[in-house]
C-alpha cells in the first residue's frame, strides 16, 4: 500500500472515531445520562468532562471532513462538473479553485 492510501485510511478513521466520540457523548446528553449540573457525575466523567469531550471530538471531525474535502477536491469538481455535462468545458480552470468550478457551474445553470 503506497503513502496515499495510508493517509487516507487514517484520515477517514480519525473521522469515524471522532464522529463515535461525538455520537456518543451527544447521546449522554440527549438522553440526559449525564445528570443535572456542573459537577454531576456519570458514567465516571462529570457533565463539563462530558462536555468537553463532546466539543472536542466535534472539532475533530469537523477538522477531518474539511481535510478530507481538501485532498479531494479535484474529484469533487470533476464529478460534479461530469453530472451537470460540464467535463470537457472549463475542467483545468475548475480542478483547483473551488471559486472558479462554482463560477462554471452558476453558467451552466443560468444559460436558458
Amino acid at each position: 500500500m503506497s503513502v496515499k492510501p495510508k493517509w487516507n485510511l487514517a484520515l477517514d478513521a480519525l473521522i469515524g472515531v471522532a464522529f463515535l466520540g461525538t455520537a456518543v457523548s451527544g447521546l449522554v446528553f440527549f438522553f440526559d445520562l449525564a445528570g443535572r449540573g456542573p459537577a454531576a457525575e456519570s458514567w465516571l466523567l462529570t457533565r463539563n468532562a462530558w462536555r468537553s469531550l463532546h466539543d472536542w471530538f466535534g472539532l475533530a471531525m469537523v477538522a477531518g471532513v474539511g481535510i478530507h474535502l481538501l485532498v479531494h477536491w479535484k474529484w469533487i469538481v470533476y464529478a460534479t462538473l461530469q453530472q451537470l455535462g460540464l467535463r470537457g468545458r472549463g475542467r483545468s480552470q475548475a480542478a483547483g479553485v473551488p471559486a472558479a468550478g462554482l463560477a462554471v457551474v452558476r453558467e451552466k445553470v443560468q444559460q436558458p
